[in-house]
């Protein structure tokens, strides 16, 4: 529904020797959405890590020679001119952050859903079934 007092702490450090920038930091902010059960709306602190590289380079280098980076790592992401968007960043690692399907503490969820109207699909196959 709404994302309120976003904070983020980030550091831009060029990497010796090559056209790599690494940002580090972390982020917090709190959500407010919707409980998937009740309807009702919920808030939400969440906070993360952040840790991302970036090039100047068209042809991203292969900087894993260079310094160490975890392996889940690929390529570092272009930025023209060394401009790196540190909004678009904390707000990608924001949206991942989120609760895609947040539940109120005490909302109970019936499992079973009938709607005495509608027959059930299969009880034509149980009839051919008990037929033979």
């Amino acid at each position: 529904v709404s994302i309120k007092d976003v904070k983020a702490r980030l550091t831009v450090a060029k990497l010796p020797s090559s056209h790599t920038y690494k940002v580090t930091g972390d982020f917090s902010a709190e959500v407010e959405q919707k409980c998937v059960v009740t309807l009702e709306p919920l808030k939400n602190e969440i906070s993360g890590d952040i840790e991302a590289f970036f090039t100047d380079q068209k042809q991203p280098v292969n900087i894993t020679q260079e310094i160490e980076m975890p392996s889940e790592q690929e390529d570092p992401e272009y930025a023209p001119d060394g401009q790196i968007d540190l909004g678009e960043l904390v707000a990608e690692h924001i949206a991942l952050a989120i609760d895609p399907y947040p539940r109120a503490e005490d909302a109970e969820f019936d499992e079973e859903v009938h709607n005495d109207k509608q027959p059930n699909p299969f009880a034509a196959l149980k009839v051919l079934k008990d037929d033979g």
